[in-house]
């Protein structure tokens, strides 16, 4: 670079690591190099909506599940590990404190208010040896009133998969509109915002 020429954007930020070229500069100079550098940290998105790096126990129930693979699925599914509800957004699956739900993506592409066309699979991040019942409760976020808030209640046990075990249901709605559904089975607990 010749003498009294400016560096680029990106020069600066890798400059500042330096400091000699951050600190021969004015004030101005600094606090707009210093907004690129926080811009660019921040702009990776919204730290809720990424999963969380968390380790949780592989389930004792399904010997054949590979420990390396839930750890995966855990802390790589977009939610929460938190005890609060979650946004759906254009996802397919998400994670709300010990259940991950999915496909939301396929359900509302096919969502026609039949059984057939309303199947979601939860699976519990503490599985049991016998299943305990699993309760969804759909609650309408648009004001439309509901008069079957309970829309799955059963205890037809696990089927397993690659992921390991998890509920196959049927999670029939009565409208398509912004739903609040509320998952629990013995100690897991979801909460999903979902517009369909």
């Amino acid at each position: 670079m010749a003498s009294g020429e400016r560096p680029d954007a990106a020069s600066d930020v890798l400059t500042m690591n330096t400091g000699r070229w951050f600190q021969s500069r004015p004030p101005g100079r600094r606090l707009t190099a210093l907004w690129i550098a926080v811009t660019a940290a921040c702009s990776a998105g919204n730290p809720s909506d990424q999963p969380a790096a968390t380790t949780v126990p592989v389930p004792s129930i399904a010997p054949q599940l590979d420990a390396a693979e839930w750890q995966k699925l855990w802390s790589g599914i977009p939610g929460s590990a938190a005890r609060r509800c979650v946004h759906v957004k254009n996802r397919t699956d998400v994670r709300s404190n010990s259940f991950i739900v999915g496909n939301f993506r396929s359900y509302r592409d096919h969502w026609d208010g039949t059984i057939e066309r309303s199947k979601l699979y939860y699976i519990p991040l503490s599985p049991e040896q016998t299943a305990p019942p699993l309760a969804i409760s759909a609650e309408p976020l648009d004001g439309k009133p509901e008069v079957r808030p309970v829309v799955w209640r059963g205890t037809s046990g696990y089927a397993h998969g690659k992921g390991g075990p998890f509920y196959a249901t049927g999670t029939l709605l009565a409208h398509r509109g912004r739903w609040r559904l509320i998952a629990t089975a013995g100690r897991n607990w979801g909460c999903f915002d979902l517009t369909l």
